[in-house]
């Protein structure tokens, strides 16, 4: 079936317009519009093979799916950055928490009855 475009509308051989606005034409045929109704009404005719080959080259649709995208790769990679960088920062900081210093040992004899050292 083919259905005009715009303000264009099909009209039967007798002139009369068609209610669905469309033509059936056959595998093979077309149909030549021009501005000019013909006396017999416009009659599809067989595509002569060199616009039928155009046409087939001109529509011709690739084999195969398309190529697989990833839209997802810039995401993922953002997350496992972020992951990382988390991991790191956590292994850092337990690293450098030790606790604080263990207490100094007297280098010195303290005397029991006075408290200090000497």
């Amino acid at each position: 079936m083919v259905t005009p475009a715009g303000n264009a509308k099909i009209v039967r051989n007798s002139g009369e317009n068609n209610p669905d606005n469309s033509i059936a034409v056959s595998a093979g045929q077309m149909v030549i519009i021009s501005t000019e109704i013909p006396p017999v009404g416009f009659q599809s005719n067989v595509t002569p093979s060199d616009v039928l080959k155009s046409s087939m080259i001109d529509t011709e649709v690739p084999d195969g799916p398309p190529p697989a995208l990833h839209p997802h790769l810039v995401r993922n990679l953002i997350i496992g950055i972020g992951a990382a960088a988390t991991g790191w920062a956590v292994g850092i900081t337990q690293l450098n928490q030790h606790g604080g210093a263990p207490p100094a040992r007297p280098t010195c004899q303290i005397n029991p009855q006075t408290g200090k050292c000497g």
